[in-house]
């Protein structure tokens, strides 16, 4: 192995430094997997998701009460919940008294609570 100055070795080193830095971002930006954002316009067979009225308040408040337009409890869904109001008109969505917006009768939000039963 032959001498090798000191400044040679320094500058040898940063250069290979230089050319892996390089190399890997370049890697990086070539072939790297790119994940698509998620978008709230997918397709969706919800007919009650169309928020465009909402201010970003009641948006807010949708997400924080997490409300999602279909039930994962089997007895526990919008149209049982003691703050739903029915549809009106031709629309299949209904309201909420917590939750604005248009509401699937089969949705649900952790703020549901069971209706008391009817006396009658």
């Amino acid at each position: 192995m032959g001498n090798i100055s000191r400044k040679s070795f320094i500058k040898n080193i940063l250069y290979s430094g230089a050319i892996i830095f390089g190399g890997g971002t370049l890697l990086s930006a070539c072939g790297g997997e790119k994940k698509e954002p998620q978008t709230t316009t997918a397709k969706t067979n919800d007919p009650c998701t169309d928020l465009s009225g909402l201010s970003d308040a009641d948006k807010q408040t949708r997400i924080q009460f997490n409300y999602k337009g279909q039930t994962p409890n089997s007895d526990e869904f919008c149209s049982n919940c003691l703050h739903w109001r029915p549809p009106t008109g031709n629309s299949p969505c209904g309201t909420c008294e917590l939750v604005k917006g248009p509401i699937n009768p089969n949705g649900y939000c952790t703020q549901w609570m069971k209706k008391p039963k009817s006396v009658g």
